[in-house]
């Protein structure tokens, strides 16, 4: 997914910590994507998760340093116009 070039360090670290978090999450079916949403990394969803799900996001991201909570956003599927 791309993304703007951070502009401090701060804004690096953010950057840096959405690209990890996407690419550990991407493997899974119902994550479309992943951005920076109030100063925070948010990973879309296209459907809100069972319980089995969350913990599997949750274990994965156990080893990806963020600067802060993961935000999940339920975007629906995204699809190519």
């Amino acid at each position: 997914m791309p993304s703007t070039p951070p502009s401090s360090s701060g804004d690096k670290e953010l950057h840096e910590a959405k690209d990890e978090v996407f690419e550990k999450l991407a493997p899974l079916d119902f994550v479309s994507g992943a951005g920076i949403q109030d100063g925070r990394v948010a990973v879309y969803l296209t459907r809100p998760l069972a319980p089995h799900e969350e913990k599997q996001v949750h274990d994965t991201l156990s080893s990806v340093k963020t600067p802060g909570p993961v935000k999940f956003v339920v975007t629906g599927a995204i699809s190519p116009r």
